[in-house]
């Protein structure tokens, strides 16, 4: 790393959706895939630079617009809001399991004699969580014929069994289902970064820490901009987690944080006045320190990323403000005390989110200001726009008509010279007959004048030999 290193501050966040706040899930995801609403505002992001943002689906990049992102977002959220599903649908998942045990026990006797026979004997036996991944790689040292086609067969025994299974085991609704996370450099700071880096720095951090949890959706927003210019600002990613673990099927995402949290706490100094944190449900104040953790390993993981890429930037954390300083140290003195004497109660909790609300209402109203201000701006420019439009309807025109009427000339031209082609090609065809018949007839008569030719000949060396005969000898 060469020149001068570049300093600034991070933005890393996480957010919890349940099967009880999916709504919220969905407004988020509107936001994410830039679908239209009454909800959002509609300055958060400029249509014109749409075609910065990327948008990757299950690992694979895809166009998306909101007809794509509402059915996207409608399929993601269906198994949760069907969480409670029917006795009928149940017993169809157990009969299509029953099917596909029959495809199993097909391939055991096909396959006996090989250890994958014994492996599905016991697989099928089982009655708790089956791993798929395992399984999968499992697969990999049996060998058999038609391995990916059965393999298949048994995944999809595999998914409905877990189904059954969860189903028997309702989902808690306070349980988180998906995790949002983001992360941002702050606007002053004129971080310009790839799009590139921002989704490779997110994934790869979810991907070391987290392996078992898929990602669902990874989005890359460059499409915001300076309120007061056109400064390219604001750019940032968001990942969607699904968190259920693909090993145990359980939603435990949020434990294993914790425990993450826990190793932090015990091994970096700044957290030296922490407790560890309850691994099964957090308080309030105990969620805000896992976020801190967490903060602490993403701001390592990407100045490790900085580093490796040869980027001279360093991310710092900065106290800003003796507000922060003060609430850290609250978190510290409370996380010690038993919860019923924990400052950070429901009360407080209330009080401080209507500081919050009331905070918010005045920055609302602050914006609405500029909004209007915004507006009256956009109208006039939408006007000069529209008078610009106009005049380039009616030059449109002009050029649409005097074209007209030039492509009539060609056309007329083109069908003349059309019709005289016809006839060249009509009197060219009859020309090729007329010389086809008289090279027969000239064929003919040439047979004929050969053997008129013959005839003659034999008919002169007659007369010629008859003469001799008939001549007086010479004495």
């Amino acid at each position: 790393m060469t020149g001068q290193i570049k300093e600034t501050s991070m933005l890393y966040k996480r957010l919890n959706f349940s099967v009880s706040t999916l709504r919220k899930l969905n407004k988020s995801l509107k936001h994410s895939l830039r679908i239209p609403s009454k909800e959002i505002k509609k300055l958060q992001w400029d249509e014109a630079l749409s075609h910065k943002n990327v948008f990757i689906v299950n690992g694979k990049q895809v166009a998306m617009n909101p007809q794509d992102g509402m059915s996207y977002i409608k399929e993601t959220l269906k198994p949760f809001y069907a969480i409670s599903r029917s006795k009928e649908k149940r017993q169809e998942d157990i009969e299509t399991k029953g099917k596909y045990k029959y495809k199993i026990k097909k391939i055991i006797k096909e396959e006996a004699g090989n250890p994958v026979a014994d492996y599905l004997e016991d697989l099928i036996e089982r009655n708790d969580h089956i791993d798929p991944l395992q399984v999968a790689e499992d697969f990999n040292g049996f060998d058999l014929s038609r391995k990916a086609q059965k393999l298949k067969s048994v995944q999809n025994y595999i998914d409905l069994h877990n189904g059954i299974i969860q189903i028997e085991k309702p989902l808690d609704g306070r349980k988180t289902v998906i995790q949002e996370a983001f992360f941002k450099f702050p606007m002053h700071n004129q971080v310009d970064l790839s799009a590139d880096f921002y989704i490779s720095g997110i994934q790869d951090f979810y991907s070391k820490y987290f392996p078992d949890y898929k990602v669902l959706l990874t989005v890359y927003h460059g499409d915001e901009l300076e309120a007061k210019g056109n400064k390219k600002v604001g750019d940032h990613p968001h990942i969607f987690i699904d968190c259920k673990n693909q090993r145990t099927g359980e939603y435990d995402l949020t434990e294993h944080q914790a425990l993450l949290a826990n190793k932090v706490i015990e091994s970096i100094d700044f957290f030296k006045e922490y407790n560890p944190v309850n691994t099964k449900s957090q308080t309030y104040e105990e969620s805000q320190i896992i976020g801190e953790a967490l903060q602490e390993l993403f701001y390592q993981h990407i100045n490790d990323k900085f580093k490796n890429e040869n980027i001279p930037i360093v991310a710092s954390r900065v106290e800003t403000t003796q507000e922060s300083l003060e609430l850290r140290k609250k978190l510290r003195l409370e996380s010690k005390k038993a919860k019923e004497d924990r400052a950070f109660n429901l009360y407080t909790l209330r009080e401080e989110q209507l500081a919050e609300t009331t905070k918010k209402l005045e920055n609302t109203q602050q914006e609405v200001k500029q909004a209007v201000v915004q507006k009256s701006k956009l109208e006039q420019m939408i006007d000069r726009k529209n008078s610009q439009i106009l005049e380039q309807t009616e030059k449109l025109e002009q050029i649409e008509k005097t074209s007209k009427n030039r492509i009539d000339l060609l056309s007329n031209e083109y069908d003349e010279q059309k019709r005289k082609l016809d006839n060249i090609i009509a009197q060219e065809k009859i020309a090729k007959e007329t010389v086809r018949v008289l090279e027969k007839k000239k064929t003919e008569l040439e047979k004929t004048i050969t053997a008129e030719l013959e005839k003659h000949n034999k008919a002169i060396k007659a007369l010629n030999a008859q003469i001799v005969n008939e001549s007086p000898l010479v004495s």
